[in-house]
């Protein structure tokens, strides 16, 4: 069971690959790597707001996620 926690715009994007999408390589290999290394379930966690120096701001889903197949996903809110 593996967790990726963070997957999320800016957080798991570099400032780089946001300007070009060629840069976008560098995550995509890390989800990659984290997602082979779960043999049988894999958590990509994100948060829907985040505390950032001192505000409260909206997270938005990285986009690597819309990558993935919605068949694969299933889809947990928290309380």
């Amino acid at each position: 069971m593996v967790f990726l926690v963070g997957v999320e715009r800016v957080l798991l994007q570099y400032a780089r690959s946001l300007m070009d999408p060629k840069e976008s390589a560098e995550e995509v290999r890390l989800v990659y790597v984290g997602g082979t290394s779960a043999r049988k379930q894999l958590y990509l966690l994100h948060a829907q707001t985040r505390k950032q120096y001192g505000s409260r701001n909206v997270s938005i889903k990285a986009r690597i996620l819309k990558a993935i197949p919605e068949e694969l996903l299933h889809h947990y809110e928290s309380r």
